[in-house]
């Protein structure tokens, strides 16, 4: 099924290239800003976050530049097909992900920062930045992996494989059931 919002390029070059097919660009989340359903569950989630932030066990931030979610809302608008209930349970649920992500790599964000002189201003120099941005349970498992191979301990190489391993066959599972959503919405359509 076609996005509305996705452009078809069509010129001579591409057809031939593409054997007739067409090719769909889609632009980043704003192709679905104009859904109310986003807008709505982002309102929702915004208090739920900023509580969240205050009373997480192991969180370090406090998400004021990032409170409408804009990387969460989306996706969950996606994956629940624009059912506000669903992304209204589902969202609590992963907040604490996206905010201990954000945690974990603040001192990296921090360090970073400095070494480029973007650090802001009239912030103590102990002071740590982040961001509430996308890929949450990826900066996890790089983390995992980095400190692995960091100090060679088995344990933890152990443990780095079996997150991937379980992280790979979530995804394949999830990837199945999105097919299988799509063939029911296509025949439907039909």
């Amino acid at each position: 099924m076609k996005s509305p919002s996705a452009k078809t390029l069509t010129t001579r070059n591409e057809s031939k290239r593409f054997s007739g097919r067409k090719l769909l660009i889609g632009i980043d989340w704003p192709i679905l800003a104009t859904r109310a359903e986003l807008w709505a569950v982002a309102n929702i989630l915004a208090p739920i976050l900023l509580v969240v932030a205050i009373f997480l066990p192991g969180n370090t931030v406090l998400p004021l530049g990032g409170i409408l979610l804009t990387v969460l809302a989306p996706a969950l608008l996606i994956v629940t097909r624009g059912r506000v209930v669903r992304m209204t349970i589902i969202g609590p649920i992963l907040i604490p992900l996206f905010l201990w992500g954000a945690t974990l790599i603040a001192e990296f964000v921090s360090k970073t920062s400095k070494a480029m002189g973007n650090f802001p201003e009239g912030l103590s120099s102990n002071a740590l930045i982040s961001s509430v941005d996308s890929d949450p349970i990826e900066k996890m498992l790089a983390i995992l992996f980095g400190k692995a191979v960091d100090t060679m301990d088995m344990k933890l190489i152990g443990f780095s494989i079996l997150a991937l391993v379980v992280y790979i066959l979530l995804f394949a599972w999830y990837f199945k059931q999105m097919r299988k959503e799509n063939k029911k919405l296509e025949s439907s359509n039909s």
